[in-house]
Protein backbone atom coordinates (compact mmCIF):
# COMPACT_ATOMS: atom_id res chain seq x y z
CA UNK A 1 0.00 0.00 0.00
CA UNK A 2 1.51 3.52 -0.94
CA UNK A 3 0.74 6.21 1.42
CA UNK A 4 -0.37 9.62 0.55
CA UNK A 5 2.58 12.59 0.52
CA UNK A 6 1.44 14.40 3.66
CA UNK A 7 1.57 10.98 5.48
CA UNK A 8 4.81 9.78 4.39
CA UNK A 9 6.72 13.17 4.70
CA UNK A 10 4.66 13.36 8.26
CA UNK A 11 6.38 10.43 8.87
CA UNK A 12 9.87 11.10 7.58
CA UNK A 13 9.72 14.52 9.82
CA UNK A 14 9.02 12.47 12.52
CA UNK A 15 11.88 10.75 12.10
CA UNK A 16 14.28 13.77 10.72
CA UNK A 17 12.76 16.53 12.04
CA UNK A 18 12.79 19.78 11.09
CA UNK A 19 13.48 22.00 13.63
CA UNK A 20 14.57 25.73 13.91
CA UNK A 21 15.61 27.21 17.13
CA UNK A 22 12.22 28.07 18.30
CA UNK A 23 9.52 25.76 16.15
CA UNK A 24 9.25 22.33 14.42
CA UNK A 25 8.14 22.86 11.14
CA UNK A 26 6.50 20.53 9.07
CA UNK A 27 8.73 19.86 5.87
CA UNK A 28 5.69 21.61 3.53
CA UNK A 29 4.97 24.31 5.72
CA UNK A 30 9.13 24.98 5.87
CA UNK A 31 9.25 25.08 2.14
CA UNK A 32 6.51 27.97 1.74
CA UNK A 33 8.15 30.09 4.52
CA UNK A 34 11.74 29.84 3.24
CA UNK A 35 10.28 30.44 -0.26
CA UNK A 36 8.44 33.33 1.19
CA UNK A 37 11.92 34.52 2.87
CA UNK A 38 13.59 34.44 -0.25
CA UNK A 39 11.29 36.16 -2.68
CA UNK A 40 11.09 39.03 0.44
CA UNK A 41 14.96 39.16 -0.28
CA UNK A 42 14.89 39.78 -3.80
CA UNK A 43 15.86 36.17 -4.88
CA UNK A 44 13.03 33.97 -6.45
CA UNK A 45 13.40 30.99 -6.67
CA UNK A 46 12.24 28.85 -9.98
CA UNK A 47 11.26 25.46 -7.27
CA UNK A 48 11.72 23.41 -4.87
CA UNK A 49 14.84 21.65 -4.86
CA UNK A 50 15.15 18.99 -2.38
CA UNK A 51 15.25 18.36 1.07
CA UNK A 52 18.40 17.69 2.63
CA UNK A 53 19.07 15.21 5.47
CA UNK A 54 22.66 14.96 7.40
CA UNK A 55 22.75 11.37 8.48
CA UNK A 56 25.39 9.52 10.22
CA UNK A 57 24.69 6.29 7.98
CA UNK A 58 23.23 7.18 4.76
CA UNK A 59 22.61 3.27 4.13
CA UNK A 60 20.84 2.71 7.58
CA UNK A 61 18.60 5.49 6.70
CA UNK A 62 17.74 4.45 3.36
CA UNK A 63 16.16 0.88 5.10
CA UNK A 64 14.42 3.44 8.09
CA UNK A 65 12.71 5.14 4.74
CA UNK A 66 11.97 2.17 2.94
CA UNK A 67 10.50 0.60 6.40
CA UNK A 68 8.65 3.95 6.53
CA UNK A 69 7.36 4.06 2.54
CA UNK A 70 6.42 0.42 2.85
CA UNK A 71 8.05 0.45 -0.89
CA UNK A 72 11.42 0.35 -1.29
CA UNK A 73 13.10 3.84 -2.50
CA UNK A 74 15.67 3.33 -5.02
CA UNK A 75 18.23 7.08 -5.38
CA UNK A 76 18.92 8.12 -8.77
CA UNK A 77 22.69 8.87 -7.19
CA UNK A 78 25.13 8.08 -5.04
CA UNK A 79 28.33 10.33 -4.94
CA UNK A 80 31.12 12.00 -2.82
CA UNK A 81 31.36 15.57 -2.57
CA UNK A 82 34.96 16.41 -1.69
CA UNK A 83 34.35 20.29 -1.50
CA UNK A 84 31.97 18.76 2.11
CA UNK A 85 33.55 15.92 2.66
CA UNK A 86 30.26 14.47 2.29
CA UNK A 87 28.59 10.73 1.07
CA UNK A 88 25.34 12.38 -0.73
CA UNK A 89 22.42 9.74 -1.97
CA UNK A 90 19.71 11.58 -3.49
CA UNK A 91 16.08 10.28 -5.52
CA UNK A 92 12.96 10.97 -6.46
CA UNK A 93 10.12 10.08 -3.28
CA UNK A 94 7.14 10.82 -4.41
CA UNK A 95 7.45 13.73 -6.51
CA UNK A 96 9.62 15.54 -4.16
CA UNK A 97 13.57 14.78 -4.04
CA UNK A 98 14.86 13.77 -1.20
CA UNK A 99 18.99 13.79 -0.02
CA UNK A 100 21.11 12.22 2.43
CA UNK A 101 24.09 13.64 3.39
CA UNK A 102 26.33 11.34 5.35
CA UNK A 103 29.47 13.46 6.59
CA UNK A 104 32.99 11.65 5.92
CA UNK A 105 35.17 14.47 7.87
CA UNK A 106 35.49 17.51 8.66
CA UNK A 107 32.52 20.24 7.51
CA UNK A 108 29.51 22.34 8.46
CA UNK A 109 27.39 18.98 7.58
CA UNK A 110 29.44 17.29 9.92
CA UNK A 111 29.39 20.21 12.70
CA UNK A 112 25.77 20.10 12.29
CA UNK A 113 25.08 16.06 12.97
CA UNK A 114 27.04 16.56 16.05
CA UNK A 115 25.40 19.19 17.64
CA UNK A 116 22.04 18.71 16.07
CA UNK A 117 21.66 14.77 15.15
CA UNK A 118 20.14 13.08 12.49
CA UNK A 119 17.45 15.61 11.09
CA UNK A 120 16.46 18.31 8.45
CA UNK A 121 19.70 20.24 7.51
CA UNK A 122 18.24 22.19 4.84
CA UNK A 123 15.54 22.75 2.71
CA UNK A 124 17.26 23.27 -1.44
CA UNK A 125 15.80 25.89 -4.02
CA UNK A 126 16.47 26.47 -7.65
CA UNK A 127 17.68 29.52 -8.62
CA UNK A 128 18.67 31.04 -12.13
CA UNK A 129 21.54 33.27 -11.40
CA UNK A 130 23.52 32.23 -8.49
CA UNK A 131 25.84 35.05 -8.18
CA UNK A 132 23.32 37.82 -8.33
CA UNK A 133 21.12 36.23 -6.02
CA UNK A 134 23.70 35.73 -3.35
CA UNK A 135 24.75 39.12 -4.15
CA UNK A 136 21.18 40.46 -2.77
CA UNK A 137 21.13 38.10 0.34
CA UNK A 138 24.69 39.22 1.05
CA UNK A 139 23.22 42.96 1.03
CA UNK A 140 20.46 42.33 2.71
CA UNK A 141 22.62 41.09 5.36
CA UNK A 142 21.48 37.11 5.41
CA UNK A 143 23.97 35.15 6.96
CA UNK A 144 25.82 32.63 4.57
CA UNK A 145 27.88 29.47 5.35
CA UNK A 146 31.12 29.56 3.71
CA UNK A 147 30.38 32.73 2.18
CA UNK A 148 30.50 31.40 -1.61
CA UNK A 149 28.96 29.70 -4.15
CA UNK A 150 30.33 26.04 -5.10
CA UNK A 151 30.12 23.31 -6.55
CA UNK A 152 27.60 20.71 -5.11
CA UNK A 153 26.35 17.46 -5.70
CA UNK A 154 23.40 18.96 -8.37
CA UNK A 155 25.26 21.69 -9.39
CA UNK A 156 26.29 25.56 -7.87
CA UNK A 157 25.28 25.61 -4.84
CA UNK A 158 25.51 28.01 -1.76
CA UNK A 159 24.27 27.82 2.10
CA UNK A 160 22.54 30.54 4.69
CA UNK A 161 21.08 30.39 7.49
CA UNK A 162 18.39 33.07 8.12
CA UNK A 163 17.30 33.48 11.63
CA UNK A 164 13.77 32.30 11.68
CA UNK A 165 14.77 28.97 10.55
CA UNK A 166 18.65 28.35 12.48
CA UNK A 167 20.13 26.11 12.63
CA UNK A 168 18.61 24.58 9.58
CA UNK A 169 19.79 26.02 6.23
CA UNK A 170 18.15 26.63 3.11
CA UNK A 171 20.03 26.14 -0.04
CA UNK A 172 20.73 27.90 -3.38
CA UNK A 173 21.21 25.80 -6.13
CA UNK A 174 22.16 26.58 -9.82
CA UNK A 175 21.91 22.99 -12.08
CA UNK A 176 25.01 22.86 -14.33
Amino acid sequence: MTRTLPTLWDQIGAHWPANSHDRAWPYGELAEAAHAFLAGHGVNPVGLSHYGIVVADRNAALARLNRLAQEPWRPATAAWVEAFNVHVMRGDLQGVELEFIEPDGPSFFADFLAGQGERLQHISFRVDGIHEAVARLRDAAVPLVNDQVREGSHGWIAFLRPDPFAPLCLELCQPK
